[in-house]
This record gives structure tokens, sequence and C-alpha cells, in this order.
């Protein structure tokens, strides 16, 4: 395995504990999306031992695997109840749906706990304020009522300003219920009244603002392992399409680390390995398994032998690689080893 993926659930852990210093509320542990790529089992039992008692998750799939980790939590489904014949496995592995429109709502029949998803401002998922106050009327009794932030990663921006007037709008007509607003964003540059906040980018050393000094330690590294060396003339093209001529006589490390193990494609000719202290540029095209990148030619061919290239890591952070591959660090991270062939490291070191 020329590729390496490796999990720090210490820093994981630490991020937590950072997060739950910032706020009075509760923190959920967001872990969708295989835990945002790093693993779902290890996040879950790393965050359980962190003092995490509440997890949030996309589809019954995936709460049904927390629940096989996490026993005694309370586990959230984002995307409710999509089926009818959904109800009786959301009892079975006793999982809470959180309830999405008045159809959901009629689906579950208050057969047990669940959330209420009230939209201010997403228009995604989610009832209207009207909505919610009509069911609430009527007698629902959510276990808690959330909204999701549209914008909350710009703090200059009104709009998160005016949801969660909104939500305070809806919770005096409903003193009785316990309010859900937060993402990482919103818990960590806005002051927010609520019960729970549900901390998912900034766990995984994403900054919630995109600006890396935003960002908390970095949680996952990804590397690849040096397969060969070789020094060409100036004027030689590099990788498919030529898409880089060196301008003189040049040294190149082939990695064995393309996009299929989640290094975005649009680095290609933009982005950097760092190695021994140093950054070093990728160019040419990268492909689907490998590389290049350009090294010094003092470097002698010998001090490649057994090394590796870090290419997302503490050194070369998720948010400035999104940035260069014109996306964002959820992206990124959600796409890691997707050919599932990497060597998978998990640490409690920092990484």
């Amino acid at each position: 395995m020329p590729g390496r993926l490796t999990v720090s659930t210490g820093a994981l852990a630490r991020n937590y504990g950072s997060i739950c210093a910032s706020t009075d509320s509760e923190v959920a542990g967001v872990v969708k999306a295989n835990g945002y790529g790093i693993g779902v089992v290890d996040a879950v039992q790393c965050l359980e031992h962190a003092g995490c008692k509440t997890y949030f998750v996309a589809t019954l799939v995936e709460g049904i695997r927390v629940r096989q980790v996490s026993p005694g939590s309370q586990i959230y489904v984002l995307e409710g109840l999509v089926r009818d014949a959904d109800s009786g496995v959301f009892l079975q592995h006793q999982l809470r749906p959180v309830i999405n429109s008045p159809m959901q709502l009629s689906r579950w029949n208050n057969a047990g706990s669940f959330a209420l998803h009230i939209d201010t401002g997403m228009e995604r998922l989610g009832l209207s304020i009207v909505e919610g106050d009509e069911v609430l009327a009527q007698g629902a009794k959510p276990s808690l009522v959330l909204s999701h932030f549209a914008r909350a990663d710009e703090p200059s921006v009104g709009i998160t300003r005016q949801q969660i007037e909104t939500m305070l709008g809806f919770s005096a007509r409903h003193p009785d219920i316990s309010l859900s607003l937060s993402n990482s964003a919103g818990a960590l540059l806005h002051d927010v009244p609520e019960v729970l906040v549900r901390a998912g980018i900034a766990l995984y050393g994403g900054s919630p603002t995109g600006e890396q000094g935003d960002a908390l330690e970095a949680v996952v590294k990804l590397s690849g392992d040096v397969i060969q060396v070789r020094d060409i003339e100036a004027g030689t093209y590099v990788g498919y399409g030529g898409t880089y001529q060196a301008a003189e006589k040049s040294r190149l490390v082939t990695v064995g680390i393309g996009y299929a193990d989640g290094l975005p494609r649009l680095l290609s000719n933009c982005g950097r390995a760092w190695w021994r202290g140093d950054y070093y540029p990728l160019v040419g095209r990268a492909s689907m398994d490998l590389i290049h990148v350009r090294v010094d030619l003092s470097v002698e061919v010998e001090q490649f032998q057994d090394e590796t290239f870090e290419l997302i890591g503490a050194n070369v952070p998720v948010d400035e690689v999104a940035r260069q591959a014109q996306t964002l660090s959820y992206e990124v991270l959600t796409g890691l080893d997707a050919a599932r062939r990497l060597e998978r490291v998990t640490t409690e070191t920092s990484i």
C-alpha cells in the first residue's frame, strides 16, 4: 500500500473538548458520511470516551451503524422518515428521526422520541414557522427543535442573526421546547441560547470559516510513499496531457497517491507536498494512483528511499487543499480513501 491515511483520535478528542469549552450548551457529534471520512467507528468511540452522548447522522443506515458502536447514546437521523416502513426500524434501533415535514410527522405518529426541524433560511428541509406553530399547537412533543444556519461561517452577514431571532420568537411561543441551532460555525462564532450544538467540520480539523487560522487541530493526514525518482531535461513534458513542461533540468519524485485516494485532481500543477520540513510543488496532472512532486536537484536520490510525502495534514491544511481545489474541506475529508485501498493508521498523538 503506497498510500496512508493517519487519523489522530487524540486530536479529535481535544477538538471536542475545545468546542465544549466554548459553549455552555451540550455538544453533539455529527458523524455522518463515515465520520467525515475518518471512519465512523473510530470517531464515535473517541467522542464517546471524550464525553459525547448525542450524535447526528444523515441516513437511517448511518444511524444503525452508530447504534452498533454506541448502545446508550441518543442518535438523531437528519433525513427523518423517508419511507413509511422506516418507523419500525427506527424503533428497533432506538433512533430518533428529525421530522422535516407534516407527512413525516404523520408517518411517525408519536411512536417515540423525535426532533422537529424548522426551516429558517436554508430552503432545504424542515417545516415552515407556520407549520411548526400548528403541529406544536396540536400537541406534538419533540425532544428537540432544530434549525440550520445557512451562512454562519460569514460572521458579518446578518442572516444568521435573523435566523436566531426567528427561532427565539418561535421558542417564546413554545417555552417548553429545547432548541438546537448551531453547527460548528454557530458554536464557535455566534452567541446562541440553545440546549444543544451540533459540531461537525471543526471536530475533524476543518475551519468553520474556511480560514486556516480558525481551524482546530488537524485530525487526518494523507501521505504517500515514494515509488520512483527520476531526472528530466529542460523542455520535458510531464504527465497526462503534457500540462507541465520543465523550464530547466529537474528532479521528479513519483508518489503513490492519486485522486482515487481522495486527493483532488484540481491540485494538478498548483498543490504542494511537505517533506522533511520543506514544501515542494505538485507538477503535471494528478492521475488516479500517482502524482509528481518536483524536488531540488541538490537532494540526493538515496534520501528518498522509504520516504513519504504529506499531501494533507498538519503541514498542508485541509482548508488550503480545499481552496486550491475550488471546493470545501467537507468534500475533501469525506472523499478520502474512496477506493478503500489506503493503509489506515490510528494514533493518539498529534499528526
